[in-house]
């Protein structure tokens, strides 16, 4: 079991900020052990009466493998009491009623936690709060000033006393999302309460309807000065880490479904069989692109057409020389993707639960089937092997990383080698190259917090 001198000295200067500070926004990358670091803060809080309860907000599955499980792992945490607010409403009012110092919640019920706790029958917020003390573990998903849960929380967010915030890339689109991110953590103490103020002050239109906006040149500095204290990042570590190699699998469409997805690019119909099958926008267009490189394409009617499964042929042929390198997680987008992929390799094993990972972990399985958004931040599977594969491209930078990063972390001991397979000159390589761009964003920001800390 670890204790307090396994905390590297990053971790427990990150531990001090968080004691010391009533409102964090710790940034920091997967792995970096930003679990540990907000526990023992709590824990030291808690134990010095500072605070009295705390809530934690995050997904289902981090709650219940990651908050639930670390305080096991640690010496000095084993005395925490740890409960969950999820499920029905019953089993949800009885985690909120137990005695636990603790209790973790999920995003999706927050505005019913907030009507439940803190608003009277007339809509006027209580005097009272049960809960002192807030975590919300990947802030990120509260950036959108326009979201239910974000117009829930912003009624309550300063009864907390003491509020950490985390997350692993807070800018990682562009600067924009920021504003949510720390009115989640400062009640708007830093950049304000309202995000046209922001936007106005920081950045400039980068078109006629005011939706889009860019980054004023010098205006960074300005952000990072005024949240000041605020954020607090956790030093890289991965250099710690064994190499992470990243190949790419180009592979070529034969000539019928070329012809196929370059008629319905430019035409965004196209017959299929007796059904036709339409985009109506530019979205629904990228969608149906998507899935015709993925050997498939749902119709109208919520059925699936079956096409060439080019990349599955290719994966076939890959994972036949995988035997000598070991286990394999295979990262899927669309049902259809895993119904393929279930066809293919029947002993594969779809990562849905505790279990799952557990048998993972000690080498029970040697191909594991993994939907991004169901391996939140938190989850470790680097013991159970170092070889990816992205079946599927993904749009967003932070799920990338975030998969990515459930192999390469702390604990890994092989080089990790991360397969991207893509379809040549289809929307694939569009998604991997704008996930190569938004990078910069995030490399700005943590350029800025390290060399402001000399």
């Amino acid at each position: 079991m670890l204790n307090e001198k396994d905390l590297t000295p990053d971790q427990l200067k990150g531990i001090d900020h968080i004691y010391q500070h009533d409102n964090t926004l710790l940034v920091a990358d997967m792995g970096a052990g930003k679990t540990v670091c907000a526990l023992t803060a709590a824990s030291e809080l808690l134990r010095d009466g500072v605070l009295n309860r705390i809530f934690v907000v995050s997904t289902i599955k981090v709650a219940r493998n990651v908050w639930a499980t670390e305080p096991s792992k640690w010496e000095h945490l084993q005395h925490l009491n740890i409960k969950m607010a999820m499920g029905t409403i019953e089993e949800r009012r009885e985690g909120l009623r137990s005695d636990a110092e603790i209790v973790c919640i999920n995003f999706e019920n927050l505005e019913w936690l907030v009507n439940e706790l803190y608003i009277d029958d007339k809509g006027r917020i209580k005097d009272d709060c049960p809960f002192d003390g807030i975590i919300i573990d990947e802030v990120s998903k509260l950036k959108s000033n326009s979201g239910t849960n974000f117009k829930a929380m912003r009624r309550v967010i300063n009864k907390f006393a003491w509020r950490l915030t985390m997350t692993g890339t807070p800018v990682s689109e562009d600067w924009t999302g920021l504003f949510g991110e720390m009115y989640m953590t400062d009640g708007g103490k830093a950049l304000g309460k309202n995000k046209s103020n922001y936007l106005e002050k920081y950045f400039y239109p980068t078109d006629y309807e005011r939706r889009n906006w860019k980054l004023i040149p010098g205006q960074d500095e300005k952000i990072l000065d005024a949240i000041g204290e605020v954020i607090y990042h956790l030093p890289d570590y991965r250099h710690e880490l064994p190499e992470l190699i990243e190949h790419t699998e180009l592979i070529e469409m034969d000539s019928h479904t070329e012809i196929m997805y370059n008629n319905f690019k430019r035409d965004c119909i196209i017959s299929m069989g007796d059904e036709e099958i339409a985009a109506p926008n530019a979205a629904a267009l990228t969608g149906k692109l998507q899935q015709i490189c993925q050997g498939f394409m749902y119709t109208e009617n919520k059925e699936v057409h079956r096409m060439k499964t080019l990349k599955l042929d290719r994966l076939k042929d890959m994972l036949s020389g995988f035997h000598s390198y070991g286990p394999v997680v295979i990262v899927y987008w669309f049902k259809q993707d895993i119904a393929y992929l279930q066809e293919a390799f029947p002993l594969g094993v779809v990562l849905d639960g505790e279990k799952t990972i557990i048998d993972w972990n000690l080498g029970r399985t040697d191909i594991l089937f993994l939907q991004p958004r169901s391996a939140g931040h938190g989850l470790n599977l680097a013991l159970g092997g170092h070889n990816m594969v992205f079946y599927s491209q993904l749009w967003s930078n932070d799920l990338v990383k975030q998969t990515i990063a459930r192999l390469w972390r702390r604990g890994q001991t092989e080089p990790v080698h991360i397969y991207h397979l893509i379809m040549n000159k289809t929307i694939d390589q569009l998604m991997s190259a704008r996930i190569d761009s938004k990078t910069e964003y995030h490399s700005l920001l943590i350029k800025h917090l390290t060399t402001s800390k000399v």
